[in-house]
C-alpha cells in the first residue's frame, strides 16, 4: 500500500503567484506522492488535464 499526502488549497490563485510557479509546484510534490486539491476549480494534481486546465485558468486570472 502506498501513502499518499493531501494538500487541500481553496484555489489556484491562493496556490502561486503565477503559472510557471504553480506547475513546477505540482510537479515537484507529484514526486513526492502528494495530492493537490483546488476547492474553488474543483481539480485534483492526479487529474491528467490538470496542467493544461492550470496554464488557461491562471493566464485569465
Amino acid at each position: 500500500m502506498h501513502k499518499r499526502s493531501l494538500l487541500l488549497t481553496n484555489s489556484i490563485s491562493r496556490f502561486a503567484r503565477n503559472t510557471v510557479d504553480a506547475l513546477n509546484y505540482i510537479r515537484e510534490l507529484r514526486q513526492i506522492n502528494v495530492e493537490i486539491i483546488f476547492e474553488k476549480e474543483n481539480i485534483s494534481s492526479l487529474d491528467p488535464k490538470v496542467e493544461f486546465l492550470l496554464t488557461i485558468m491562471s493566464s485569465m486570472a
